[in-house]
């Protein structure tokens, strides 16, 4: 007769074992990560005050306005800032050059006093040479041409000059036909012109003899009105002011005057010449 062993004995009448019971400790693990303690420790935590919540806020208005105040100093200033504090020196800086100017010509005639009285057959210039070199104060009847930025002088093109803005080859082209019509004496924006004087762009500013001058341009020219008018419609410089007037909006406008006064520019004294008798 077999006999069976104890431990096989066992086995067999042990209940059959579920497949499924080594997945519990995974399953528990995916549907429930959280560790036992935490409901526990989330029970017994005070609940937070009005006073916390206040403290809360503060600081989070505070880092706010401390985040803002610090992009608003690393942002790199607009090309309207910019332009703005450009402007800004640009009349200071002319503010200095004119009281430079005016100290320089109050000096520039004393020298020129003192000088006439020092050099010895300094004879004074004719009425032709003072007029023709521009030595001597003059009056007379005459034009009065102004010319004006374009009213909206804003606009961005691909090409500089067209802008809108007064340009010195604008202001030359004036002058040039005016001289070549008999003006006997010229000035801009009340600066005497001249042999040696230059008209030209320097950065958005015009310079007249060094001195800069903005708009509006006033040219005034002391000869016959009509003449003068005439001359600004006729031939090459009427083609180009009309270009000017109607491609890019800069205002001329002329105006006859009965008086026009100039006055002289520095006189300068003669060390290796003598004028003709």
């Amino acid at each position: 007769m077999t006999t069976t062993p104890p431990e096989e004995q066992t086995q067999k009448d042990a209940p059959p074992r579920d497949p499924a019971a080594s997945m519990s400790l995974l399953t528990q693990i995916l549907f429930n990560p959280l560790d036992a303690g935490y409901h526990s420790y989330g029970s017994e935590k005070s609940p937070t005050t009005a006073v916390q919540k206040i403290i809360v806020i503060a600081l989070a208005l505070a880092l706010g306005f401390v985040s803002i105040t610090a992009v608003k100093n690393l942002r790199a200033p607009t090309r309207f800032d910019v332009e703005a504090s450009l402007l800004t020196q640009v009349q200071e800086r002319t503010e200095v050059v004119n009281t430079l100017d005016s100290e320089n010509e109050q000096i520039n005639a004393k020298i020129a006093a003192e000088t006439h009285n020092l050099t010895p057959g300094n004879n004074e210039l004719s009425a032709a040479t003072a007029l023709a070199t521009a030595q001597k104060a003059v009056q007379g009847k005459g034009l009065r041409v102004t010319l004006n930025d374009a009213p909206s002088t804003a606009i961005e093109t691909s090409t500089p000059r067209q802008t809108g803005k007064v340009r010195d080859h604008d202001l030359r082209m004036v002058v040039n036909a005016l001289w070549s019509a008999g003006a006997e004496a010229m000035s801009i924006n009340g600066i005497r012109l001249g042999p040696g004087s230059f008209i030209r762009t320097a950065g958005s500013s015009v310079l007249v003899n060094v001195k800069p001058v903005h708009a509006p341009y006033i040219v005034e020219a002391i000869g016959d009105p009509t003449e003068l008018s005439v001359s600004l419609v006729r031939g090459a410089s009427g083609d180009y002011l009309s270009s000017v007037e109607s491609l890019q909006g800069i205002q001329i406008t002329t105006q006859s005057v009965e008086e026009l006064t100039m006055e002289g520019r520095d006189a300068r004294p003669l060390r290796h010449t003598t004028p003709v008798q």
